[in-house]
């Protein structure tokens, strides 16, 4: 009787033969594999884990604080909720989409109090209200898993209405909490990966940090949090791009920061609670060639 042999047998019989540097051997070192295969549903995966945080999820405790997902800071606050709502300029979203790109060079202009304002707001501010198996909802611009909002938004501005330094968004009030006051471009340059792309740390409006905090999701969504918790920051880069295309802000997201560093300047453990993404904006140069 012949022996059946599986895919992944297979597969593991054909990773003998495959010399390309697409094979499956370029994992061999780290445990993304491993992850991604742990964290697929499966009957078993639904009964041990799922079904678990489910559990622990939906009890009053848990919702209360759930629904309640804001991180606040005890500095100066400059609250934008005075600043006027954005206006309708009839522009086609197919148009907005396609227009969006990433932008490389700036010109060293102030961000409007108007412009930042609308790019926080109408990314990752509070869009409605609704009330959740008795508990007082609020939900974002940007759709979250189990609209639990994993997600921080921090804001470097360097040549901006407001003063320089560094800047937390708090969705709550719509406000901009002060975390410290200075000119950070030189950390801005030696940390968040702006060489070789972008032509200027110092004629950038700003720069976003969006952090993650896992303990948020993990309490419903178990070793699938992570999964979710990297959509989440996916979805709302974008939001934060094409809002700031609307408005006519350039953008440009960034993939080469130092996390640690980064996580040690906000003031981050790193660990539960970690920078996820990257984001400069600022006026757009015109002469910026097309990429």
């Amino acid at each position: 009787m012949k022996k059946k042999y599986s895919l992944n047998d297979l597969m593991k019989e054909s990773e003998k033969y495959d010399k390309s540097i697409y094979s499956t051997k370029m994992f061999d070192l780290d445990n993304s594999l491993d992850y991604i295969q742990s964290s697929k549903i499966s009957d078993i995966s639904i009964k041990r884990d799922i079904s678990k945080g489910s559990n622990t999820f939906y009890t009053d405790y848990v919702l209360e604080r759930a629904s309640n997902p804001y991180k606040t800071y005890f500095g100066k606050k400059i609250k934008l909720n005075d600043l006027k709502r954005l206006k309708n300029k009839q522009k086609d979203f197919i148009e907005v989409l396609r227009k969006r790109k990433s932008h490389r060079k700036y010109l060293k202009k102030d961000l409007s109090s108007y412009e930042i304002f609308s790019i926080l707001n109408y990314s990752y501010g509070i869009s409605r209200e609704e009330n959740v198996m008795g508990h007082k909802w609020q939900f974002r611009y940007s759709p979250s898993p189990g609209g639990i909002y994993s997600s921080d938004i921090y804001l470097i501005l360097v040549n901006s209405h407001f003063k320089k330094g560094l800047y937390h968004y708090q969705p709550k009030d719509n406000s901009l909490e002060l975390i410290k006051e200075g000119d950070f471009s030189s950390f801005i340059k030696d940390n968040l990966g702006l060489s070789p792309y972008i032509d200027s740390e110092n004629k950038i409006g700003g720069c976003i940090i969006i952090s993650s905090n896992i303990q948020r999701l993990y309490i419903k969504y178990n070793v699938r949090a992570y999964r979710f918790m990297l959509l989440e920051v996916g979805i709302l880069l974008q939001s934060l791009s094409l809002v700031s295309s609307y408005i006519g802000i350039g953008s440009c997201i960034l993939g080469g920061f130092y996390e640690n560093k980064i996580n040690d300047f906000i003031g981050l453990d790193g660990d539960l609670e970690s920078v996820q993404g990257v984001m400069v904006i600022g006026h757009i140069d015109n002469e910026e060639s097309e990429n």
